[in-house]
């Protein structure tokens, strides 16, 4: 991967040395982050003042320390900001934040910090002080799965050189495919020195320890506002995927329209699936539903080079030859494959026959090598006929139910999602040649969901006080909607939607 200087100078400027001002021994790293703002570990913080690494009160020292790269020998002091010390029960522990006192040497330079969902397997390096070094040593490696705790795991990937280990604490990890800072190294396996393993914490986390005055530009991850609820559904997948792993699963996941189904997906894709198949990187293509086909070889057919096309770039060999080359490909890929089509009301009021002939191709006649974990997604979306308001004023209340027309509609499309939903519910309970798995419809977010979403997903992205803020928004939302709605539960579009406004204001 080509090196941007500029970008790599930004680390080398950014990266700080912390000292032991009695002994002057390094004892760790930290890193320029904004302004004069750095941050390190809480117990290379400790180790600097020679006090606990489990001190709960922020201490009141100063801590020493220069910018090794850019102006060695040139001491700065910072006194200590933020302080979350070392506790194995608290989730995003060990962090410090120092501010520096002017002035800053003319090259040091913030460094330039990078959130990113799956950074599975990606190189990195990272400068550190280990014992002996005070120059500093450079570490390389890959970043690993995610831990119980918030932590990612580092490996080390080269047999000569140096690990990471003691010294690195509070150093940037600095992501060589993404060309950024990722997370700070936080600790290495002690109990085991011969194996190259420590841990960082990942850039979100630390972000926990930054005033939203230091973070001007912060994301909100994509996913986050998606996170609420779906406890139902991903505890019966898991369940099924855990008890039949490695072998094919084809599940049918279904909901109103306004249940953020395509989001689901997304969940399932980077967070549900690589949990429940200790697998960071799934494959994942999108089957669109057929036309309207007159016989079942036909369907059969038209599936079997649409699939061809997605999967192996090619759809002209003959039905059998493809099928081969299909499940070649399928046997030979090391990673588990998400295979996903959506289908709505409209497509099947009238008929089921193209639900029932998805479900045949893939249970019935499909032959799946046992030992690939191919996972089959046929999404139903319930069309419904929303009201024209979003206000719900009371005149517009009225003209629905005076509209004939709207009540006809919505009566039809009621009656044909209770028919779907019948006729699904029987599909499920035959006997298949694959497993076939109805998971728990996809409804809408009642408060108490929304409200562990903050403590359990959101707490940690925002900080403790503005989580206090979210649960009184939320609260109002809930009951804004309940006034308006006459019901307790907001579907996942519009919650969501509401979620991410109120995350902005926070942010």
């Amino acid at each position: 991967m080509t090196r941007s200087p500029q970008l790599t100078a930004s680390l080398n400027s950014s990266v700080v040395r912390i000292y032991n001002p009695t002994s002057n021994n390094v004892v760790g790293a930290g890193f320029l982050v904004e302004d004069r703002l750095v941050l390190t570990c809480a117990h290379v913080v400790a180790d600097a003042l020679g006090i606990h690494i489990r001190t709960v009160e922020i201490p009141n020292g100063t801590v020493e320390l220069d910018f090794p790269l850019v102006a060695p020998k040139q001491r700065l002091r910072a006194r200590i900001v933020f302080w979350r010390p070392v506790n194995p029960d608290m989730f995003g522990e060990d962090i410090a934040r120092l501010e520096l006192e002017p002035p800053l040497p003319d090259k040091a330079q913030a460094a330039r910090l990078v959130r990113s969902e799956n950074l599975y397997n990606h190189p990195f390096r990272v400068l550190g002080f280990p014992l002996g070094e005070d120059n500093g040593a450079w570490a390389h490696g890959k970043i690993k799965g995610r831990r119980a705790n918030g932590w990612l795991q580092l490996e080390g990937t080269r047999q000569t050189g140096y690990s990471v280990d003691h010294g690195f604490s509070g150093a940037p990890i600095w992501d060589e495919q993404l060309q950024g800072i990722v997370g700070m190294a936080v600790a290495a396996d002690i109990n085991r020195p011969k194996i190259k393993v420590a841990s960082m914490i990942p850039t979100e986390v630390l972000d926990t320890a930054l005033t939203p005055s230091d973070l001007p530009k912060r994301k909100i991850p994509s996913l986050l506002p998606y996170l609420v609820n779906r406890i139902e559904q991903e505890y019966e997948l898991g369940r099924v995927i855990v008890r039949n792993s490695p072998s094919p699963l084809i599940c049918i996941i279904h909901g109103d329209e306004f249940q953020s189904h395509d989001k689901f997906l997304e969940r399932l894709h980077k967070v549900s699936l690589p949990r429940f198949l200790g697998e960071e990187s799934i494959k994942k293509y999108h089957l669109p539903s057929p036309p309207k086909l007159n016989n079942w070889d036909e369907f059969s057919g038209h599936l079997h080079r649409t699939l061809a096309d997605i999967v192996i770039g090619r759809n002209s060999a003959s039905e059998t030859e493809i099928k081969t080359e299909i499940n070649d490909f399928f046997h030979r890929y090391p990673c588990p494959i998400l295979i996903h089509t959506h289908l709505l009301t409209e497509q099947l009021k009238e008929k089921f026959e193209t639900l029932d002939n998805l479900v045949k191709f893939w249970c019935d006649e499909w032959t799946i090598n046992s030992n690939q974990n191919l996972i089959i997604c046929i999404f139903i979306k319930y069309q419904i006929k929303r009201k024209m308001n979003t206000e719900n004023s009371g005149i517009i209340k009225l003209f629905n139910f005076l509209n004939l027309n709207y009540l006809v509609k919505k009566y039809r499309y009621e009656k044909a999602n209770q028919k779907i939903s019948q006729h699904i519910k029987s599909l499920c309970n035959s006997e298949r040649s694959n497993p076939l798995v109805l998971v728990p419809e996809l409804t809408g977010v009642s408060r108490s969901d929304a409200e562990n979403w903050v403590r359990d997903h959101t707490q940690n992205f925002i900080g403790e006080a503005m989580a206090e803020n979210l649960m009184k928004r939320i609260r109002n939302l809930f009951d804004n909607w309940e006034e308006k709605n006459s019901s307790n539960k907001i579907p996942m579009d519009h919650l969501a939607q509401e979620l991410i406004k109120v995350l902005k204001s926070n942010c």
